[in-house]
C-alpha cells in the first residue's frame, strides 16, 4: 500500500524541555524467523517497516502473506502540564520516526548528543545459539555481547535475575549467566526519543528510554508458534514526572488485501483485531490470502484501554497533530469528542459513550461491530483502514519505569468470521501462559502426543491445476489435528492449518505458482491443548499456473544472477545470501543485492511481472564488451530521438529449465530501448545517474527490451551502426526512420521498465561479465512430471493464449491416445501420440503461421477440442 502520513509529532518547545541531539535514524535490522512466521524488527519505534521494507510481517511464513504492514509505538502523557507525544508510522521526511537508538542518563541526556551509532543495534539470540554455546562451539557475537546493562533478560547459574550494575554490563557466560529467551528467536534494543527533533512541530521529547524485548515463542500449540511477543519497559529519565502517560500503537493492518478489511476490538481480551470483510481475500495469489481469509490482532495483555480507526476524513482522520495523537490515547476522536457505539462512532447523538471503536462481536453480530453498525444499517464499508489502541494511563516520577506487554497473534478458522473465533482462541492461550508466568520466560510445554499416519496423496503424486486431498488416519483421543505445508524438505518455511477432520482438500490456489518441485507434507496431533511432534512428511507435486513470474520459496520473483560481475560464479562467495541458489541456479538480485551488494534489479514505474506475458520463454540481461545498441523515446516507442551503444544485451533465451544449462540455440538477441521516464534529458550513456531512492539512491535509468522484426538482430544492429556512425562519442540525435523500421514494435516488450541500483560508489563498468536471467514459469519440469492415472478423457484451455512460442494444454487419456493441432482447412500439422494418464503436454508453434488453430484430443471414441490463436 502507499505510506500514509499518520505520525503526530509533539507540541512547541516547553520550558522544562530537553536538549534534543543531533542523531541519525537507527539503520539496525534484525528477523525474528521461525518455520511459522517471519518478522522484521528496527530499533526506530516502527516494526515491520522501515529502511526500504515493508510488508516485513509473514504469517504462515510458507504463504509469503502478510497480516500487517507496519505498527509503530507510540507515548504520550504531560510534563508540567504540558502535552508531548512520541512515535512512528512510516517515516515520512515532514513527520518521520521520533525514536532513536540507545539508552538515556539522568536528566534525558544522551550519551553523544551528536550520535547515537554507538548503540544502532539489534541484538538477537535463538536457543541453537545458546545450546551451541554450552556444547563448546565459540557463542554467537550477540549472545557474547547480550547487553544486561540495556535491559536484556538474563539469569545466573542459580537461576536468580541478573543483578545489573552499570549501563555498559554484558552477561558474564563464563560464570553461568545465560540469556532468558521466549522459547524461540528473543531479540533486545534500547532507544529513545530525545536523539533529535521531533520533526516539523519542533515539539520537546518527553525524555523516555525504551528497552524492547520481543521473541516468536515457536514452541507448544499453534497459537504460539504463529505469535510474536513484544515487552516495552518505558523509563522516564525525565527529572519532573510525567503524568497521565499512556503508552499505545498505532498499525496498519493490511491482510493480504487491504483493500476489504473490517478493524474491531474484543475488551474482555484486551486484543485489537483485523479480519477480513467476506469469505476470500484478494485472488488468493502475489501475497493475499484467498478463501478462508485469517484474522490477526494486537493482545494487550495487561488489557486495551482505548482502540479506534482511521476513516479518511474529519475527526477520524489520521492524526496530524501532538494533541489529536494524545487524543487518541486518550479514546477519543482526533478533536477530543468521545466515541458513540453507533454508525462510524463520530459526531453520533445515538450510542453510548465507549473508548473503542466496533467493540461489539461481529461472529454473532451481538452490539456494535463493523457488520453490526446499528438498526437498520448496512455493514461498515471496508478497505485499508489503520487503528490505534493504547494501555491505561499512569504517573511515571523521575527514574520510573512502565512495562506494556503485546501479544501479535494469528487465527485460521472455516471463514473470515471463524477465524476471528480462532483468533480469540489463540489469544486465550497466550493470556493464560502469560498470567501464569510462563510467556516470557520460554517454559511453554511442547505435546507428546503420537502423529497419525499419512494415507495420501502417495508419496511424489503430481497433480496439475487441480485441487489436492489430503488424507491421514485418526487418533485415539485426538482433539484435532495440525496440518503443515512445507516448500523443502527441512519444513524451514511452513503453512499450519488446524483442523478436526482426517483430511484436508486444498486448491491449486494455495501451492506456490509456475513451479512444479516438490511440496512437502505432515500432520501433528493436537491434545491437551498441544501440538505434538510432526510425523514424517511426504512429497507432492502440484502444478498451478499463474501469469507471473517463477517464485522462489521465499515468495520472490525468480530474478536471478546466474554470473556474477567479472564472470565470477554467481552462487559463491564472502557474504553471499546464495537466495534462489539451491532452486534455480542464480543468486537473487531483483530488489535484493547481490553477494558483493554492488548492485540490484529493480523495476522503476512499470510492470516487473513483464516478461510472464511472454512465458514460457525465459530471458536475460548480459553486460558484455561487445554490448549493443539501444534507442531512446519518450512516450511512443516509434519516435526515437538518441541512438548509441550500452555495455549490455537482452536476450529471449527459450524455456530454460530452472537451474540448467541454457541452450544457446534458440537464443534470439533483443533489442534495447533505453527511457527517460525516471530521469530529464535523453542520455548518451547508461549508468548509474538517476535519484530514486533505494539502496544510495542511484539507478540506472530503466530499459525496455523489444524483439527485432524477423527475429533479426543483426539486421537491426547494421541499420544501427551505420547511422551511429561518425556521430560524436558515437551518439546519434534522431536516428533515421530505417532504424526503428527494424523494430517489431506490435509484438509487445518482453521486459519493461526495468533498471539497475547500486550498491555502493560503483560505475555500470564495474558489471562487466554479469548475467541476470528472468525466469517466467517453471513450464519444463511440469512437462516432466509423472502423469497419473485419469478415469475420464479431458482437455484443459491451452495457455498462453494467444501464443507467440511454445503452448501448454493440461490433458488426461483413460487409454492412449493423441493430442493434434489442426488449422482452419483442417490440416493437421501437429500431432502427437500419448500414453494413458494426466499430465501437461508442451507444443511448439514458432514454425507456424499466424492465424487460429484447433488443439484435438482424441482417445478411442472420446474426443475434446479448443481453439487457440497463434500470433507473430
Amino acid at each position: 500500500m502507499r505510506p500514509l502520513l499518520l505520525l503526530v509529532l509533539l507540541t512547541p518547545a516547553l520550558a522544562t524541555a530537553q536538549t534534543p541531539g543531533t542523531c541519525t535514524l537507527g539503520t539496525a535490522r534484525a528477523t525474528l524467523a521461525t518455520p511459522d512466521l517471519a518478522a522484521t524488527l528496527f530499533n526506530t519505534g516502527s516494526l515491520f517497516y522501515g529502511n526500504g521494507l515493508a510488508a516485513a510481517y509473514t504469517v504462515p511464513r510458507a504463504r509469503g502473506a502478510s497480516p500487517v504492514y507496519a505498527a509503530g509505538l507510540w507515548a504520550g502523557g504531560r510534563v508540567n502540564g504540558d502535552v508531548r507525544t512520541a512515535g512512528g508510522t512510516y517515516g515520512a521526511p515532514s513527520l518521520p520516526f521520533t525514536f532513536w537508538p540507545g539508552p538515556l542518563g539522568a536528566g534525558a541526556t544522551l550519551p553523544n548528543p551528536a550520535s547515537c551509532a554507538a548503540f544502532d543495534r539489534i541484538w538477537l539470540v535463538t536457543p541453537a545459539d545458546v545450546a551451541a554455546y554450552q556444547t563448546g562451539a565459540t557463542p554467537a557475537v550477540d549472545l557474547r555481547e547480550w547487553p544486561v546493562g540495556l535491559g536484556a533478560p538474563a539469569v545466573d547459574a542459580q537461576g536468580q535475575p541478573v543483578a545489573v550494575g552499570s549501563r555498559a554490563q554484558r552477561i558474564d557466560l563464563p560464570g553461568g549467566e545465560r540469556p532468558v529467551l521466549g522459547g524461540g528467536p528473543t531479540a533486545v534494543w534500547v532507544m529513545n526519543d530525545v536523539g533529535n527533533s521531533h520533526g516539523s512541530t519542533g515539539s520537546a521529547p518527553l525524555g523516555i528510554e525504551v528497552q524492547v524485548t520481543a521473541f516468536a515463542p515457536a514452541v507448544g500449540a499453534l497459537a504460539f508458534r504463529q505469535a510474536t511477543v513484544y515487552r516495552y519497559r518505558v523509563v522516564n529519565r525525565n527529572s519532573v514526572p510525567i503524568t497521565d502517560f499512556h503508552v499505545g500503537f498505532f498499525a496498519d493492518p493490511d491482510l493480504g488485501d487491504a483493500g476489504d478489511d473490517y478493524v474491531g476490538a474484543d475488551v474482555a481480551r484486551g486484543l485489537a483485531y483485523v479480519y477480513n470483510a467476506d469469505n476470500t481475500d484478494g485472488s488468493g495469489s502475489g501475497g493475499t490470502y484467498g478463501t478462508p481469509p485469517p484474522a490477526f490482532g494486537f493482545d494487550f495483555l495487561g488489557g486495551l484501554w482505548a482502540a479506534s480507526y482511521t476513516s479518511g476524513s474529519g475527526g477520524t482522520d489520521d492524526p496530524g497533530t501532538s494533541g489529536e495523537q494524545y487524543n487518541r490515547l486518550q479514546g477519543l476522536w482526533n478533536d477530543a469528542t468521545t466515541i458513540r457505539a453507533y454508525a462510524d462512532g463520530y459526531m453520533e447523538t445515538q450510542g453510548g459513550v465507549v473508548r473503542h471503536t466496533f467493540l461489539g462481536d461481529p461472529v454473532t453480530r451481538a452490539g456494535w461491530s463493523a457488520v453490526n453498525p446499528g438498526s437498520g444499517l448496512p455493514p461498515f464499508p471496508s478497505g485499508d483502514q489503520r487503528m490505534m489502541f493504547s494501555s491505561a494511563a499512569v504517573s511515571l516520577a523521575p527514574g520510573a519505569s512502565h512495562t506494556v506487554d503485546v501479544a501479535l497473534v494469528y487465527g485460521q478458522g472455516e471463514s473470515n468470521l471463524a477465524s476471528i473465533t480462532a483468533l480469540r482462541s489463540a489469544s486465550d492461550r497466550i493470556q493464560t501462559a502469560y498470567n501464569a508466568g510462563q510467556l516470557f520466560s520460554g517454559q511453554l510445554a511442547a505435546g507428546t502426543a503420537a502423529a497419525p499416519a499419512l494415507v495420501a496423496p502417495a508419496e511424489n503424486a503430481y497433480f496439475a491445476e487441480m485441487p489436492v486431498t489430503f488424507s491421514w488416519a485418526a487418533v485415539a483421543g485426538a482433539e484435532g489435528y495440525v496440518f503443515e505445508l512445507g516448500t523443502s524438505a527441512d519444513f524451514s518455511e511452513i503453512e499450519a492449518i488446524p483442523t478436526t477432520g482426517t483430511s484436508l482438500t486444498l486448491p491449486a490456489a494455495r501451492f506456490p505458482a509456475n513451479r512444479a518441485a516438490p511440496v512437502y507434507w505432515r500432520v501433528r496431533t493436537t491434545a491437551g491443548g498441544l501440538d505434538g511432534p510432526p510425523g514424517a512428511p511426504r512429497a507432492v507435486r502440484v502444478y498451478r499456473f499463474a501469469g507471473a513470474p517463477l517464485a522462489l520459496a521465499s515468495g520472490a520473483r525468480a530474478y536471478v544472477e546466474t554470473v556474477a560481475p567479472g564472470g565470477a560464479p554467481a552462487c559463491s562467495g564472502p557474504g553471499d545470501p546464495d537466495e534462489g541458489c539451491a532452486e534455480v541456479g542464480g543468486d537473487l538480485v531483483y530488489e535484493s543485492p547481490n553477494s558483493t551488494g554492488a548492485y540490484r534489479l529493480v523495476n522503476i514505474l512499470f510492470d516487473p511481472d513483464s516478461p510472464a506475458a511472454f512465458a514460457p520463454n525465459d530471458f536475460e540481461i548480459r553486460f558484455t564488451p561487445r554490448g549493443s545498441y539501444a534507442f531512446v523515446s519518450t512516450g511512443s516507442a516509434t519516435t526515437a530521438f538518441r541512438l548509441f551503444r550500452v555495455p549490455f544485451e537482452l536476450w529471449d533465451i527459450g524455456v530454460v529449465s530452472p537451474g540448467s544449462t541454457n541452450n544457446p540455440a534458440d537464443d534470439r538477441q533483443l533489442v534495447p530501448r533505453f527511457g527517460t521516464a525516471n530521469g530529464t534529458g535523453a542520455p548518451c550513456a547508461f549508468d548509474f545517474s538517476v535519484r530514486t531512492g533505494g539502496i544510495d539512491s542511484l539507478t540506472t535509468r530503466f530499459l525496455a527490451a523489444y524483439y527485432p522484426v524477423g527475429n533479426d538482430y543483426a539486421a537491426y544492429e547494421a541499420q544501427a551502426q551505420a547511422a551511429v556512425a561518425g556521430s560524436p562519442a558515437g551518439c546519434r540525435e534522431t536516428p533515421p526512420a530505417s532504424v526503428l523500421a527494424r523494430v517489431d514494435v506490435p509484438r509487445g516488450r518482453p521486459l519493461y521498465g526495468f533498471a539497475f541500483e547500486r550498491g555502493a560508489a560503483r560505475s555500470v563498468s564495474e558489471l562487466a561479465g554479469t548475467t541476470v536471467r528472468l525466469y517466467t514459469v517453471d513450464r519444463a519440469v511440469a512437462s516432466e512430471a509423472a502423469p497419473g492415472a485419469a478415469s475420464a478423457l479431458s482437455l484443459g484451455v491451452p495457455f498462453p493464449n494467444p501464443t507467440r512460442g511454445a503452448l501448454t494444454v493440461a490433458l488426461a487419456l483413460p487409454e492412449p491416445g493423441r493430442l493434434r493441432l489442426v488449422d482452419v482447412l483442417g490440416r493437421t500439422v501437429l500431432d502427437e501420440l500419448l500414453g494413458a494418464g494426466t499430465r501437461e503436454v508442451r507444443l511448439d508453434t514458432r514454425r507456424l503461421a499466424s492465424g487460429v488453430y484447433a488443439v484435438v484430443l482424441e482417445a478411442g471414441t472420446s474426443r475434446a477440442s479448443r481453439t487457440v490463436t497463434v500470433v507473430r
